[in-house]
């Protein structure tokens, strides 16, 4: 999992990082984008984008875990 923010200085390069692990053939790999994030959104709960992140983090190891869990 790639996580993007619109407004993350650092885009462009986590994008081609995702290119490149696909181009890898890793397995499972799946970009996310939160077009009004900035970068580390993640850090400040009271941003909206942070919980929906927390929830696709969620659903992203349940779909990826050998055992899904509540």
């Amino acid at each position: 999992m790639v996580v993007v923010g619109g407004f993350d200085p650092l885009q462009d390069r986590q994008r081609s990082y995702h290119e490149w692990l696909v181009e890898s053939g890793k397995e499972g790999v799946e970009l996310l984008e939160y077009p009004n994030a900035v970068h580390a959104f993640y850090l400040m709960p009271d941003l909206p984008e942070t919980p929906m992140l927390l929830a696709d983090i969620r659903d992203f190891i349940q779909r990826h875990a050998a055992r899904p869990f509540n």
